[in-house]
């Protein structure tokens, strides 16, 4: 596989050069969480690509994976590490299909944040309650709201992944992987 990095922070700039996972490994423990730094893995043409990473915090990277490409693409947030065992899966399996905690996205239409809260809502509604009545977060100003939701965030990426086993690896599997039933988006390693 092909891979694009890009790292300003870093000065780390590398663009159409195929490797291996283990050469690969090595040059993503160095990347930084710079707003700048980018990951794609394709195969021939860079706008095809298999895989998408970008940091959009100093703690979570959005990882965006196309199952038909600039239509619906599977999405979610993760920690540096899950990226890395991601990137790690698609090596070893050659797809991500077999993780759990991505969200399937109509990228045209909406944003992966839209559909997490749309899933959100879908599943209160189901359960009964009025997805419209946020209890927590009431009396909230604008000053107490971002710290609010910074701290949201976190407490979401700390949830678990479960990468199911359906195809032979050769290499040992992903250790402490587990999938957290209040969230499938949200991914730990």
């Amino acid at each position: 596989m092909k891979v694009f990095i890009k790292d300003i922070a870093n000065n780390i700039n590398i663009k159409d050069k195929k490797k291996t996972y283990e050469e690969l490994d090595d040059t993503l423990n160095y990347l930084s969480n710079n707003k700048y730094t980018e990951i794609k893995l394709y195969e021939n043409i860079i706008s095809k690509y298999k895989i998408y990473l970008y940091p959009i915090s100093p703690f979570l990277w959005k990882i965006d994976y196309p199952i038909k490409l600039r239509e619906i693409h599977k999405q979610c947030y993760a920690t540096k590490g899950q990226c890395v065992a991601i990137i790690r899966e698609l090596y070893e399996v050659g797809h991500i299909d077999n993780v759990l905690g991505f969200t399937e996205v109509p990228i045209q239409d909406f944003t992966l944040d839209e559909m997490i809260e749309f899933k959100k809502e879908e599943e209160m509604m189901l359960r009964g309650e009025d997805p419209f009545v946020e209890e927590e977060n009431e009396g909230l100003t604008k000053e107490t709201a971002a710290p609010q939701e910074k701290k949201e965030l976190i407490k979401q990426s700390e949830t678990k992944v479960e990468i199911q086993k359906k195809a032979p690896i050769k290499k040992e599997p992903i250790d402490a992987v587990k999938k957290n039933p209040e969230s499938d988006n949200y991914l730990q390693i």
